[in-house]
């Protein structure tokens, strides 16, 4: 009895063994599937967030998705408004040219409504679209600024963009035959401004011209050129500023984000040289040896930050202004626009004894202007009410603030 119990044991033994090998291969199989299934539905999870990041990426993102734009009749104005802030973002951080980028409205027959405009682009082979309202209207937001000879301000009504025309004075000049003005330049930007971020105006004056006391206090000083005295000034930078003071204070000055130069003074027969883009024009003489002492135009790191110094005759106003001319006539000098390949803006801890060059475009505020475009005082350009061209800027300068349009 003991030997069968001692056998039935045994046969026990090896049946229970099998049983907990089974378990553990029947375990380890279901570990196995379970494995590929979370591997699988892992793979599935990532196929699918590619996917949706994939069609989240590859789409049409508006910087402002509804926008009113002002019908002037500008088609350049219509153009950027339906531009601006378009674009296609694709996987991670491409983002597809504009030029690539179309729109289905014609501009050239557009009507005052509201429009569901469609974006269409073509990236390798596959179409994106994307569609946002667009309402036009012809309720026009103008604001005009003549010389006065103290700041004027500026502020919006709208959220948007706006575009920023002006004009530098042209410099003094001696009546008679064979004496030539320093015209003024032209500069022109687009800058997006919210509700009451005030800008400040300063418009450039055209001086007078005098044969007698030329050195005394203040004749023929210019407003925004110099505050010293000579027989003939230099014309007055027409700009934009952040702080109001002043024009030649220096914290105001250093604020400029805009300016439109004025050409140089002249007292000889020849001219002054005209209100420059990156560089003013030089002085020009053709009376004895009046073209040996005439003064060269303004550079991007001339030595007189915006306000001119003072011989015979006084260089035009500028982001840096013209250099005199010592018996001659003056140079012009140059502008400026923050955000213009180009520039070179200062840094915001420069001082007045102490100009520090940043190498790059942007004024230290950020504000910068898209579409900027620059025409000298020797060029052609716009006229003020804008239905013709005119050579140069002559006379007083003059500014001009257009909404082109805006978001709520």
């Amino acid at each position: 009895m003991k030997k069968l119990d001692n056998k039935g044991f045994a046969i026990a033994s090896v049946l229970y063994s099998i049983m907990v090998l089974f378990l553990i291969l029947l375990l380890s199989i279901l570990g196995i599937l379970g494995s590929r299934k979370a591997i699988l539905d892992k793979n599935k999870k990532d196929i699918i967030e590619s996917l949706n990041s994939s069609l989240e990426n590859n789409k049409f993102i508006f910087e402002h998705r509804n926008i009113t734009i002002v019908n002037d009749g500008n088609l350049e104005n219509i153009r950027f408004a339906l531009m601006d802030g378009v674009y296609v973002k694709l996987i991670g951080d491409n983002y597809l040219e504009s030029e690539y980028i179309k729109y289905n409205l014609d501009i050239n027959n557009i009507e005052n409504g509201t429009y569901n405009v469609v974006y269409t682009a073509n990236n390798g082979g596959n179409t994106i679209t994307g569609t946002r309202k667009i309402t036009f209207t012809n309720a026009t937001d103008v604001k005009t600024f003549d010389y006065t000879g103290y700041s004027q301000i500026f502020t919006p009504t709208k959220n948007g963009y706006y575009k920023v025309e002006l004009w530098g004075a042209s410099g003094g000049i001696r009546t008679g035959e064979g004496y030539m003005e320093g015209k003024g330049a032209y500069v022109v930007g687009n800058i997006e401004l919210a509700i009451d971020e005030s800008l400040f105006v300063y418009v450039g004056q055209h001086p007078t011209y005098t044969t007698t006391s030329c050195y005394e206090t203040n004749p023929n000083n210019s407003f925004n050129s110099s505050s010293l005295g000579a027989c003939s000034g230099g014309g007055g930078a027409t700009d934009i500023r952040l702080t109001s003071d002043a024009w030649d204070n220096f914290a105001s000055l250093k604020s400029r984000i805009m300016v439109a130069a004025g050409g140089g003074g002249s007292i000889y027969q020849g001219s002054g040289g005209f209100g420059g883009t990156l560089s003013g024009g030089d002085g020009i003489g053709t009376s004895g040896n009046a073209v040996h002492f005439a003064g060269a135009g303004a550079t991007q790191i001339s030595t007189d930050f915006g306000i001119a110094s003072r011989s015979t005759t006084i260089g035009g106003g500028g982001y840096y202004a013209g250099n005199p001319g010592y018996g001659g006539n003056a140079g012009g000098g140059s502008s400026f626009i923050s955000g213009y390949y180009g520039c070179n803006a200062i840094s915001e801890e420069s001082t007045e004894n102490n100009i520090i060059h940043t190498g790059q475009p942007n004024h230290y505020s950020g504000l910068i202007f898209k579409n900027g475009m620059m025409r000298s005082g020797a060029d052609e350009m716009p006229t003020h009410n804008g239905t013709s061209t005119m050579i140069g800027n002559s006379g007083n300068g003059y500014a001009k603030i257009s909404l082109i349009y805006y978001y709520e």
